[in-house]
């Protein structure tokens, strides 16, 4: 794994959830993420990501001009200030099967400990601050054999990507952090199920 080490970071800053810089030898706030079966701890840091264009995640063009307008712009190109955890504890489960170097959440504000700690919250307010109507808007391709590559959009999607024309539904209770939609019906076999007919029936859409 490429680990993240503080120590070595001429840019990052030890923070408290408010923001607060951790002094030195001064008691700082921590915090544990659920991850399926298992789970993280670590403690709050405040640093400069960046988007390489060689990886597999595509980022509007806005994001590549550089801007000191926001105040979570930096003066690097395709570059934002973020608070994120930095693990210290990670479970065996499921975390000893990973090969990845760390995890990103798209969740909404309402599962994050405060706005600031939320990727896509940033991220919009950095594009918002640009003018980019689709600031909030991100698009997932998960490849379904050896010969495609996934790969995500940020402010907005890769058009080479669609089968077909983008449809649009409202997220539901979006205080709750998911991204949940209300199902309309289910089918099996092409056959159609009666069990949301009564139209309670709702899904969080999960890439996991």
């Amino acid at each position: 794994h490429t680990r993240y080490r503080r120590s070595l970071s001429s840019t990052g800053r030890d923070v408290n959830f408010n923001g607060s810089t951790v002094m030195p030898g001064m008691p700082r706030d921590s915090l544990t993420i659920e991850f399926g079966t298992g789970e993280a701890s670590g403690a709050i840091v405040e640093d400069i990501v960046c988007f390489n264009p060689s990886t597999n995640a595509v980022v509007t063009s806005d994001l590549w001009v550089k801007d000191s307008a926001n105040k979570h712009a930096t003066d690097q190109s395709g570059c934002v200030n973020m608070h994120f955890m930095a693990a210290t504890d990670l479970s065996s489960d499921p975390f000893i099967d990973f090969g990845f170097d760390g995890v990103m959440g798209l969740s909404l504000v309402g599962l994050s400990e405060t706005p600031e700690h939320n990727f896509l919250n940033v991220l919009s307010e950095v594009l918002d601050s640009r003018n980019n109507c689709a600031s909030q808007s991100f698009g997932v391709f998960l490849a379904s054999n050896t010969h495609e590559e996934s790969n995500i959009a940020f402010g907005g999607w890769n058009s080479e990507r669609l089968a077909e024309q983008l449809s649009w539904t409202p997220v539901h209770d979006p205080e709750l952090g998911h991204w949940m939609v209300k199902v309309k019906g289910l089918r099996v076999d092409n056959e159609r199920l009666d069990y949301c007919d009564d139209g309670t029936c709702k899904a969080a859409v999960d890439t996991g």
